[in-house]
C-alpha cells in the first residue's frame, strides 16, 4: 500500500510543462502539427521533458485544434440557420 492508502502501485502525479516549455511546443507546433521521432527527441531533450510528454503534448494539441475548428463550424452554422429565419 502507498501512503495515500489505497492498493494501487505508485502513480505519478501529472507534472506540467513550464511557461518557456510551453512557448518552445507552440513555436514548433506552429511550424510542424506533427513532428517525427528524431524531432520529438531533439524537443525531449531540449526541453527535459520525456519523449513520451512531448508526444502526447502533441496529439492534445491537434484535438485541441480540432474541437475549435468544430465549434467555430457549428457557430457558423447556427449563425446562418438563424439568417434564414
Amino acid at each position: 500500500m502507498d501512503q495515500s492508502g489505497d492498493s494501487a502501485p505508485s502513480v505519478r502525479k501529472r507534472t506540467r510543462a513550464t511557461a518557456d516549455q510551453l512557448a518552445v511546443l507552440e513555436d514548433t507546433f506552429a511550424v510542424n502539427v506533427s513532428p517525427n521521432s528524431k524531432l520529438r527527441k531533439q524537443l525531449a531533450e531540449q526541453l527535459q521533458m520525456s519523449e513520451r510528454s512531448i508526444q502526447i503534448w502533441f496529439q492534445n494539441r491537434r484535438a485541441k485544434v480540432k474541437h475549435i475548428q468544430k465549434r467555430a463550424q457549428m457557430k457558423m452554422h447556427h449563425a446562418s440557420i438563424r439568417a434564414q429565419l
